[in-house]
Parts: structure tokens; sequence; C-alpha cells
């Protein structure tokens, strides 16, 4: 059997469509912030900690006021705000580039990768922080960050102690 020209033209179409489509895909799974990845350089280099807020209720919260006080004490401190899907009310977190809300349930506008929380971080260590918590201490995540490097303490039982806020609700918490 003869192949034609057509026939020819027609596979070799076929094949660079799939090849486009396998590279598309490929890229949807990477993630965003691969570049961005790798050693430090030291604390000349920006924060070495992102913020991670995980649990809160979407009708009373006190996320804003978290996310403020962490960027008063730094505004370049990265914070992520993972939810599982769009918090109503919306959350009046500010327009900065550091701060994101990374919607966990995967939807078919976005990109796979953006429902995995791990594609937001670029930095070397999380601080994983309660809703209603405020950071006061001028630096209080670097020294996180210096008592890991020490080696003094475990990895998995490094805790740094946070003042709770009154919560919206009206009750103190202790």
């Amino acid at each position: 059997m003869r192949l034609t020209r057509c026939q020819a033209v027609l596979a070799a179409a076929i094949t660079l469509n799939l090849l486009v489509l396998f590279y598309v895909s490929w890229l949807q799974h990477q993630p965003r912030n691969s570049r961005a990845r790798g050693p430090r350089r030291g604390a000349a280099a920006g924060p070495r900690v992102t913020v991670l807020v995980r649990e809160f209720e979407a009708f009373d919260n006190a996320v804003p006021e978290l996310v403020d006080s962490f960027l008063q004490q730094d505004a370049a401190q990265p914070v992520v705000v993972a939810a599982d899907t769009l918090p109503y009310p919306p959350l009046a977190l500010p327009r900065v580039p550091n701060v994101r809300l990374a919607l966990l349930q995967p939807a078919l506008d976005r990109p796979a990768a953006a429902s995995r929380p791990e594609t937001y971080v670029a930095t070397e260590f999380v601080a994983l922080v309660p809703d209603g918590a405020r950071a006061e201490v001028p630096g209080q995540l670097e020294h996180m960050v210096e008592a890991l490097r020490a080696g003094g303490a475990r990895l998995d039982r490094i805790t740094i102690p946070l003042r709770p806020s009154r919560a919206p609700g009206g009750a103190c918490c202790s």
C-alpha cells in the first residue's frame, strides 16, 4: 500500500497536535513558581517563611486582621489563605502580590496545579497560623527559622507563641 502525500501531511499534523497537547498538559501540572524555589541566600533574600492560614469559618473570621498583622511586621511577608471553595462573603484581603487566596477544589477554568497548596509556597519554611492569631513581635518567624537552623529543636515540634485576639463573635480567647 502506497502512502499518498495527503496521508503523510495528515499524519504529520496529527502527530504535531498530539505533541502540543502533551506539552500543554505537562505545563499545567508544573508548579507556577518553580523558578522561585531553590536555596535562599540569607535574610537579605527576603522572607524565608510563608504564612499559611487553612482553617477558618467562611462567614465569621478574622483572616483580614491576621494578614494585616503579619504585613505590618514585614510588607513582603508571603501569606497564603487556603480554602476549599470561594468564601462568601468574600474575604477583604489586601491586594498585594504576596497575599494569595488558594482555592483547593479543582475547577475546569484553572490549571490542575492551582488546587495544590504547595504550588503557592516559594519559601523554605511554612508556618501554619490559626484564624484569630496576631503577629506582634517583630522577627517572630525569623526567630523560628533560626531555632530550626541551630538544630536544637526537632523539626516537627517547633511552635511559637501567638497572642490570640478577641474572636469575631465577641468571645475572648485565652
